[in-house]
């Protein structure tokens, strides 16, 4: 409506708003004239004929609709949109494919791409790194230390060969076992004893409910095997060599001399451990504490619910 009142009044909104404009604008004064008739030009005579093909396109609508129809029918699939949607499907048999592979719902298979990644990224931070590395001189161990690495390997081995939950379990505990009294021989009592009392408990659990498992039956085969074989030593002696790399490097500690200080006359405490879990990091322990709790709750709810269905006639 706007457009059509200016139109019959062209001089005076040229005037009035485009002339001002253009002037500041170009910087200049500036003369705009506008009119509603300019005579026949070929202006005029191209608006009259797209005014007329529009005429006769509305008019030829059905028949121009199965001209166009057809010619792009024709051009589909060679066109852009047939791209688009073998594009479209592509992706969506991509996203299954992916889906079915990282997302199949096995722990194992998370765990081994976990192992992988961390494989591939850490080998080429290494890689590159290479130059600046060095590993600290190596030192014999004792009779008891070789003693104890030499249960832990047996044990793993063992348990890697067995086909006896019950013998799993046990051998399991033997490895933890041997792991707390490496922690006490390197002066970690602390750790020693919390590895002790987890292990223990674990023992004891699992036997619990070793029974209700399902019958132990093996899903890989030879192949499989091997590969887990090779991606668990090869994780390990990752590990290994990051512990070793770290160690031989020289780090200035703020924070352990501040909790060696601070223990005895601020926390009251001479064991700086227990002082840092329970006193300056007493969130986090309460947080952990927090987990297992509701961790707790779920299994004696889940429990419970068994019971409750066993119970039933």
């Amino acid at each position: 409506v706007l457009g059509i009142l200016a139109g019959w009044q062209a001089t005076a909104v040229g005037e009035a708003l485009i002339q001002p404009a253009a002037t500041a604008v170009l910087g200049q004064a500036q003369k705009v004239k506008l009119s509603l008739w300019h005579g026949i030009t070929p202006y005029l005579l191209l608006s009259l004929a797209t005014m007329a093909m529009a005429g006769l396109a509305y008019l030829w609508s059905e028949t121009a609709q199965k001209l166009v129809g057809g010619f792009f029918a024709r051009l589909a699939p060679l066109g852009p949109e047939r791209a688009y949607q073998r594009a479209m499907n592509g992706l969506i048999q991509l996203a299954n494919v992916q889906t079915n592979l990282w997302q199949n719902g096995y722990l194992r298979v998370y765990i081994l791409f976990i192992v992988l990644t961390t494989l591939g990224l850490a080998a080429g931070a290494l890689l590159f790194n290479a130059q600046g590395l060095r590993l600290p001189a190596f030192t014999p161990p004792r009779f008891y230390e070789a003693l104890l690495i030499g249960i832990i390997i047996v044990g793993v081995a063992a348990v890697v060969r067995t086909t006896s939950r019950l013998a799993t379990i046990a051998l399991l505990g033997t490895v933890g076992l041997s792991i707390s009294l490496i922690y006490l021989l390197y002066s970690a009592p602390d750790l020693a004893m919390v590895q002790f009392t987890i292990e223990t408990l674990t023992v004891i659990l699992f036997v619990l409910v070793i029974y209700r498992l399902p019958k132990f039956t093996r899903i890989q085969g030879q192949p499989a095997r091997w590969f887990d074989l090779f991606v668990a030593l090869a994780g390990g002696a990752l590990m290994t060599l990051l512990v070793l790399l770290i160690t031989s490097e020289t780090f200035v500690s703020l924070v352990s001399p501040y909790f060696n200080a601070s223990s005895l006359p601020l926390a009251k405490g001479r064991n700086v451990v227990n002082v840092i879990l329970v006193d300056f990091r007493g969130f986090d322990t309460l947080g952990e504490i927090s987990v297992l709790s509701l961790a707790a709750i779920g299994v004696f709810a889940l429990l419970r619910l068994v019971s409750r269905d066993r119970k039933k006639p």
